[in-house]
């Protein structure tokens, strides 16, 4: 039976160079938007700790989940916006982070 060590992914035939590139290249990607992701968060954990009420919802991952509206006439409009953008950077890292993950999976990582 002849066999090929050429690399199968989805459908194409990639080169040992060719796939160690896709390789690498996922592999930076998923460690940046990892440490994209910490670095968020812990400015997230800052801004909670300044504030009493609304701090316990800005801490940890539920920073996304809330309605800022209600808060916004208490806030300044640098905070409100600061924690807008933390709110969307958030989401959008955790979601590239997940599917940077789902392509890891598929080379056994």
């Amino acid at each position: 039976m002849f066999e090929c060590d050429t690399p199968y992914r989805e459908g194409y035939f990639m080169s040992q160079d060719q796939a160690d590139a896709v390789l690498g290249r996922l592999f930076r990607e998923r460690s940046e938007a990892q440490k994209h992701l910490i670095l968020l968060r812990a400015e997230a954990r800052k801004l909670g700790e300044l504030f009493t009420g609304l701090g316990a919802i800005v801490q940890s991952d539920k920073v996304w989940n809330i309605s800022l509206e209600s808060y916004q006439p208490f806030l300044s409009k640098e905070t409100y916006e600061k924690i807008t953008k933390l709110k969307t950077g958030i989401r959008e890292d955790e979601q590239n982070l997940a599917r940077l993950n789902d392509e890891a999976k598929k080379f056994g990582t």
